[in-house]
C-alpha cells in the first residue's frame, strides 16, 4: 500500500501582504489552543528503519494517514497533511488538516500541532509549498466564505499578528482533463511546473512548464519533453533549490515496482532538454507506488511518505540521499531588515537577482522580527536588497563564484529612511581598476537611482566618491571625483536633469571603516548619494 498524492502543488503570482485582523488573531489562539494540546502528548524521536530509512517517529507521526511533507528550506520546519484526526479543525470527518512541526535544539523534531485557523477549515486543507522565506505558504483550494473549494489554489502570508487569509491565486489558460493535478513553483518563483493531462501531451498526465520574468505575466506552457514524460502519468515534480534539479515520480522509466522516483536534470534554459532520469533506489523506492518526495537546501535528506513500517496508514520518512543525485549546491542567507538609523525589524521584501541579469525572486521578511531568508545558486555573483515604502534600499552584493558545498551565510539588510542628509551607499557600483570606468554589472544599481529620481520629480541628490588611502592623496581625490561623475553622466544619460545630480570628490577624507586591512579598505572604496533636497 502506498500514497497516491492527488493534492495540488502551487504558484506564485505576486507577494501579498494582506493582513486580517479578527481572523488573523482567531488564527493565533487556535494554533496555540491546539499546539498545547498535542505538545502534552508523549511522543518518540526517529526510528531507523531496514534500508537507512528513518521514520520520524510519533511525535510527527501518528495512527491516521500522514502525508505529503513539505519542508522548509532551512531543513527547520516541516509541513504536513494529517488525514481524519479528532483534532483537525472538522473532527474526525475533517479529511485533510495542515499540521507542522520544528526542529529543536536537540536536532529532534518537537510534537507535530496544528495550523489553526484562518489555513485550517472544516474542509480539505494541505500546503502546497514552502517558499525559501519561511513566511509565504502555498496552498491547495480556494478560500471562500465559510470553507475551501474547488481545485485552485491560494497563498497565505505571515502577518505581525499570525497567517493572514489566503488569497486565490489564478492560472490564466490552464488545461487539465485528469481528475488529479501536481504542481511546485520553483524557489527563485520564476517557475511553475506542474502535472496535469492536456493537448499536446504523451496521452496521461505530463509534467509541463510555465515561466515569467520578475512579476511579470506567466508564459505558455511548455512540454518538458521525452525525456521524461511518457505515456503513463508522468507525476509529482519537485524542483531543487539549484533550479536544475528535478525530481519526479513516474512508472514509465522502470525501478522498483508502480511508481518510482527519479532525479534528472536540466540542460539548458528551453527547459526541454534533461538528462536521463535515474532511478533514487530502494532506499526511498518501494514495490508501490511513491511520490511526494521533497528535500531541503542542503539537499542531504529526501523527506516523504510511505506505508511500510509506518504507525498509521502512512507515516512520513526521510532518508540520506547519496551525493550522486544530490542537486548542486546552493547558499541559504538568512539576516534581518532593519531601519538603518533605529535598527528595528521593518516589514520589507527582499529582491534578489543575478549581478548584470534581470530580478531572480521575492521573498518577505517576517513583519514581527524583520527576519528573511534566501537561496541563492552557488558559482555566481548576486545582488539582493530589502524593499520597503519610504525607505531607500541598501544593495549588497555576494561573491559564490567558488561555492562549491551548500552553506549557509548571515547578511543583515540596512533601509535608509528618506529625508533630507540621508546618505545612501550604492554597493552593486563597479569601476575598472584605478580607472572610473563604469562596468556593465553597475546598471541594475544605477537604474534603480534613475527610477527613484523620475518617481520623485523634485529631489535632488549630491552624488558622493571615497577611496581608499592607498596612493597620493591628490590622485585619490582625482579618481573619486572622476568616479562620482561617471555615475551622474549616467543618470543624465538615462533622463535625469543635471541640475538634480551634484557630485563630488572626496578622496580618502572620510573613511568608513579603518584603513589597516584589506576588508576595511575595501568597504573605504565606495560610491554615495546624498538626499539635498526633498
Amino acid at each position: 500500500m502506498s500514497l497516491r498524492s492527488t493534492h495540488l502543488r502551487a504558484i506564485l503570482a505576486a507577494v501579498s501582504a494582506a493582513t486580517l485582523g479578527a481572523c488573523a488573531q482567531a488564527a493565533q489562539l487556535a494554533t496555540s489552543a491546539a499546539g498545547a494540546v498535542n505538545a502534552a502528548r508523549a511522543c518518540s524521536g526517529p526510528q531507523m528503519k531496514d534500508g537507512g530509512r528513518e521514520n520520524l517517529g510519533t511525535c510527527i507521526n501518528s495512527t491516521y494517514a500522514d502525508i505529503t511533507p513539505q519542508i522548509s528550506p532551512d531543513g527547520r520546519t516541516l509541513y504536513f497533511d494529517r488525514k481524519n484526526s479528532p483534532d483537525n479543525a472538522g473532527r474526525a470527518e475533517d479529511t485533510d488538516d495542515i499540521w507542522f512541526s520544528t526542529l529543536q535544539a536537540d536536532g529532534n523534531w518537537g510534537p507535530a500541532r496544528n495550523l489553526g485557523a484562518p489555513l485550517n477549515t472544516a474542509g480539505p486543507n494541505s500546503v502546497a509549498s514552502v517558499l525559501p522565506d519561511g513566511n509565504t505558504l502555498l496552498l491547495t483550494g480556494v478560500y471562500l466564505a465559510g470553507g475551501v473549494t474547488g481545485q485552485g489554489l491560494s497563498l497565505a502570508s505571515r502577518t505581525r499578528d499570525g497567517w493572514g487569509a489566503p488569497v486565490e491565486v489564478r492560472i490564466p489558460g490552464l488545461q487539465n482533463r485528469s481528475n488529479f493535478v501536481n504542481y511546485y513553483l520553483s524557489q527563485d518563483g520564476q517557475a511553475l511546473l506542474m502535472s496535469i493531462q492536456k493537448d499536446g501531451g504523451r496521452g496521461d498526465r505530463d509534467l509541463w512548464v510555465s515561466r515569467r520574468q520578475g512579476d511579470g505575466p506567466w508564459g505558455e506552457l511548455v512540454n518538458l519533453g521525452p525525456t521524461i514524460n511518457t505515456d503513463t502519468a508522468d507525476v509529482s515534480p519537485f524542483l531543487a533549490s539549484d533550479g536544475v534539479t528535478l525530481y519526479f515520480s513516474s512508472s514509465g522509466h522502470g525501478g522498483e515496482g508502480g511508481r518510482d522516483i527519479f532525479v534528472t536534470r536540466r540542460l539548458d534554459e528551453t527547459w526541454t532538454r534533461w538528462s536521463r532520469p535515474e532511478n533514487l533506489g530502494s532506499n526511498i523506492n518501494t514495490p508501490s507506488n511513491d511520490a511526494g518526495f521533497v528535500i531541503p537546501a542542503a539537499g542531504d535528506f529526501a523527506y516523504f511518505t510511505s506505508a511500510e513500517d509506518s504507525y498509521g496508514r502512512t507515516d512520513i520518512f526521510r532518508a540520506r540521499l547519496p551525493e550522486s543525485m544530490r542537486p548542486r549546491p546552493v547558499v541559504l542567507v538568512r539576516g534581518r531588515v532593519l531601519d538603518a538609523r533605529t535598527r528595528q525589524p521593518l516589514d520589507a521584501s527582499v529582491v534578489y537577482e543575478g549581478l548584470g541579469n534581470t530580478q531572480r525572486g521575492v521573498a518577505r521578511s517576517n513583519p514581527s522580527t524583520g527576519e528573511y531568508q534566501i537561496v541563492l545558486p552557488a558559482g555566481a555573483r548576486f545582488g539582493f536588497r530589502g524593499e520597503a515604502p519610504r525607505y531607500y534600499p541598501e544593495n549588497v552584493n555576494v561573491d559564490l563564484s567558488t561555492v562549491t558545498a551548500y552553506a549557509e551565510r548571515t547578511q543583515d539588510l540596512l533601509l535608509v529612511p528618506l529625508e533630507v542628509g540621508s546618505t545612501v551607499r550604492l554597493n552593486n557600483i563597479f569601476f575598472d581598476v584605478n580607472r572610473a570606468t563604469l562596468r556593465p554589472e553597475s546598471a541594475l544599481e544605477l537604474d534603480r537611482l534613475a527610477d527613484y529620481l523620475r518617481a520623485n520629480p523634485t529631489v535632488e541628490v549630491e552624488i558622493g566618491g571615497h577611496t581608499d588611502n592607498v596612493g597620493a592623496d591628490a590622485a585619490n581625490q582625482t579618481l573619486s571625483q572622476a568616479r562620482a561623475r561617471a555615475v551622474a553622466e549616467y543618470l543624465a544619460g538615462k533622463g535625469i536633469a543635471a541640475r538634480r545630480v551634484q557630485s563630488r570628490g572626496y578622496g580618502e577624507a572620510q573613511p568608513s571603516a579603518s584603513n589597516d586591512t584589506d576588508e576595511g579598505r575595501q568597504q573605504n572604496r565606495r560610491v554615495e548619494f546624498k538626499v539635498i533636497r526633498l
